[in-house]
């Protein structure tokens, strides 16, 4: 998957559930945003667990170009388990090896729980 440019995107739920139904597959929950000052938005949408893994990794490992920060919009995920946050902390260190940082922002009371429970704000820039 490639990241698109331009504006954010928009999470249309009653679109994605008729698409689900239709196709009978599961609508991505990673979506790719590079904005303009570089840095590559990550969209968790709906449950972030180990079958976003694959989509996870593809969305910033393929990127044409080279972000110089990287951001994770959680504002739609309603849920992270453990596997889930190895893939934040694989993400923070490729981003590391690159000389960029990680951003985990707009997280929901039950995902901020999971975050500061994990300790994650000595790891991430938590906004």
């Amino acid at each position: 998957m490639r990241p698109t440019g331009g504006k954010d995107l928009p999470f249309r739920p009653k679109e994605w559930a008729r698409a689900a139904e239709e196709t009978g597959r599961t609508p991505m929950p990673i979506l790719s945003n590079l904005r303009v000052d570089g840095t590559l938005v990550l969209r968790v949408v709906g449950r972030f667990d180990y079958r976003a893994r694959e989509q996870f990794l593809e969305s910033y490992e393929h990127c044409d170009s080279e972000p110089c920060g990287f951001e994770v919009d959680l504002r739609d995920a309603e849920y992270l388990d453990s596997s889930a946050l190895g893939l934040l902390l694989t993400l923070r260190d490729f981003a590391a090896a690159k000389g960029a940082r990680v951003t985990l922002c707009n997280a929901r009371p039950l995902v901020a729980r999971t975050l500061a429970a994990a300790e994650f704000g000595q790891w991430f820039t938590v906004a």
